[in-house]
């Protein structure tokens, strides 16, 4: 039975965009494997703009957004203005404490799986991002 769940190949068609004032601008946490995977993503979406990719190899961080239309940068505190998303793909201990910080500046969340270390720190997003559901 050919339907819904049938794998389409993908199209190197271009995606048409928004105007860069309409997308979301994205920064991007982390350069290895999960990382490029994300920056390939992103740059498939039409309402995203990938503007920043962070890394403590701020070169291989240079390269990877060169390859994508973004800046590098050494810290995802350094991403430009206007960023109101970011994707966390780092390894797993660095995802409760970016997770945090992200989320008490404000910035939409997208944390590579797991999500943390330790369901308390898991729980403990709840608070931070002010709903305390």
């Amino acid at each position: 039975m050919m339907g819904l769940f049938t794998r389409r190949k993908a199209s190197s068609a271009p995606l048409p965009s928004l105007p860069d004032d309409q997308r979301l601008a994205v920064g991007l946490v982390g350069v290895g494997v999960m990382g490029q995977h994300h920056a390939r993503l992103l740059g498939r979406i039409p309402e995203a703009k990938l503007v920043g990719i962070a890394d403590l190899n701020e070169k291989k961080a240079g390269e990877l957004a060169a390859a994508h239309g973004a800046r590098g940068f050494a810290s995802a505190d350094s991403f430009p203005d206007g960023v109101r998303a970011v994707v966390l793909a780092t390894p797993t201990p660095t995802h409760y404490a970016m997770a945090k910080a992200s989320l008490e500046k404000g910035l939409h969340v997208f944390v590579e799986k797991p999500l943390t270390e330790r369901v308390e720190q898991a729980e403990v997003r709840r608070g931070v991002h002010g709903r305390g559901e």
